[in-house]
């Protein structure tokens, strides 16, 4: 037996022992075993043609198509159902096509609308799509996408993911990544706009250094009237610390094992419609959470969750 078998060994038996100390206290420890992160392997490519890339690449494609075949038809069918809020004579990609091409904009995690722009309207890009999905005639533009969701009711976006994972619920296609037979809900928040104006009632405010000033000084030189000196001027400057506006959002997205996320709900904090007006409190995140948790409640009535 090797040094390091040794090892793992004997931290078997300490975690052993550790296990039945805590159980013969009352505890019920979990003995679900998770697969370990496995580092990248420290070697070079493995195609020794250009042909074995591409085949790879090939069967890598094949496969993806198979999960969108299955899962966007039905994804798809309810964002149909969504009224489009465009002029109808103005309209030069619909609005499923719009839709693919923002979920495709996530899949192949692009950074910004530009970098969209220059990425994904390459000629074999825009075969690729075609050959997978008909309908689009030609690519569209990502500012046109950015209209669209500003007009849009994001809501219904939010109902068709959410029924999405409602099918694949009643379908069962999460039963072999469950953890201790729930589904696991984290909830956690996140800051996603700053700016130092408030543009909108529904932004959060956040004093940087409340209660504090500030203070520089200024130095004004002035020369004397034989213009053969300068004589200095030393003057105080205070100011007020300054505030930042921020949007604020809990996100709620369902963890499975083997480190799959899968994005569930979300809940904005907003002072126009949640902030006290006798105390002057803006909304928090608990306040966000109590209405997230009424929601899943209201939502998964019957679903066996557990909240982290």
């Amino acid at each position: 037996m090797t040094r390091t078998e040794k090892r793992q060994e004997k931290r078997a038996q300490e975690q052993e022992l550790k296990r039945k100390a805590l159980e013969a206290q009352g505890f019920t420890v979990s003995t679900q075993v998770y697969r370990e992160k496995r580092n990248l392997a420290n070697r070079k490519c493995g195609y020794n043609t250009p042909e074995d890339e591409k085949l790879d690449r090939q069967v890598s494609a094949e496969a993806a198509l198979k999960v969108y075949r299955r899962m966007l038809p039905i994804l798809l069918k309810r964002l149909n159902k969504i009224k489009d809020p465009r002029q109808p004579k103005k309209v030069k990609h619909s609005l499923i096509v719009l839709m693919i091409y923002g979920i495709l904009m996530f899949v192949y995690q692009r950074s910004s609308l530009r970098n969209a722009n220059k990425e994904m309207s390459t000629a074999i890009f825009f075969e690729n799509m075609r050959a997978m999905f008909p309908d689009f005639e030609t690519m569209p533009h990502a500012d046109t996408l950015s209209r669209l969701l500003e007009k849009i009711q994001v809501e219904e976006i939010e109902e068709s993911m959410l029924e999405l994972f409602e099918q694949l619920v009643k379908t069962k296609k999460f039963r072999n990544y469950l953890i201790h037979k729930r589904y696991v809900i984290a909830i956690n928040g996140t800051q996603k706009f700053m700016r130092t104006e408030k543009w909108s009632e529904e932004c959060l405010e956040r004093h940087v250094g409340k209660d504090k000033q500030g203070q520089y000084y200024v130095i004004i030189l002035k020369k004397n009237k034989e213009k053969t000196s300068f004589s200095a001027k030393v003057s105080v400057k205070r100011f007020n610390c300054s505030s930042n506006y921020v949007i604020y959002v809990l996100e709620a997205v369902v963890v499975l094992d083997q480190g799959i996320t899968l994005p569930l709900m979300s809940e904005f904090l907003s002072n126009e419609s949640y902030r006290e007006v006798s105390s002057q409190k803006q909304d928090c995140e608990r306040k966000a959470f109590y209405r997230f948790a009424q929601r899943i409640k209201q939502r998964f009535s019957k679903l066996k969750i557990l909240v982290t």
